[in-house]
């Protein structure tokens, strides 16, 4: 087993193979990280193919904070050329004390499965919506075909 301080890369390898067996999709194309407040979101973009439980995939645990989803979602969205989209609800915070490799494994997991644009959200439900700005609810990560972050 590979052990996530260790082989943080190797892990979410791991855990990408697992999503890609479970889904019976070899890749997906985006990952969305749904901060809390945003999980009713994720319910308009319909039905999930599939719904597996974080802690059942390598290098996850289930979530220590109460109210905090622990679940990925797996959806085929677009007619056409239809993209796999993987979202997770739910993630590990730096605060939980789990050192750095918890926190950045989903979207290095993301990044292994084939995502190449990764939304990620905060804690939507914790601000005070007239103090913020739109641009500054979420950020979007498009990775270059080598993985760097542009």
């Amino acid at each position: 087993m590979v052990d996530l301080y260790e082989d943080p890369i190797g892990a979410a390898s791991l855990a990408a193979e697992e999503i890609a067996k479970k889904t019976g999709k070899s890749s997906h194309s985006i990952a969305f990280v749904m901060g809390s407040g945003w999980v009713d979101a994720a319910e308009h973009l319909g039905t999930p193919t599939h719904e597996i439980a974080l802690h059942e995939l390598h290098g996850f645990e289930k979530s220590s904070v109460q109210g905090h989803g622990s679940s990925l979602r797996s959806y085929t969205l677009g007619s056409g050329e239809s993209k796999n989209v993987l979202v997770f609800l739910g993630r590990t915070h730096l605060y939980e004390g789990k050192g750095i490799e918890p926190v950045v494994h989903g979207v290095r997991t993301a990044v292994k499965a084939g995502c190449t644009i990764i939304v990620l959200t905060n804690a939507f439900k914790r601000l005070t919506v007239s103090h913020v700005s739109p641009v500054a609810l979420l950020t979007v990560w498009k990775l270059s075909p080598l993985g760097s972050i542009s």
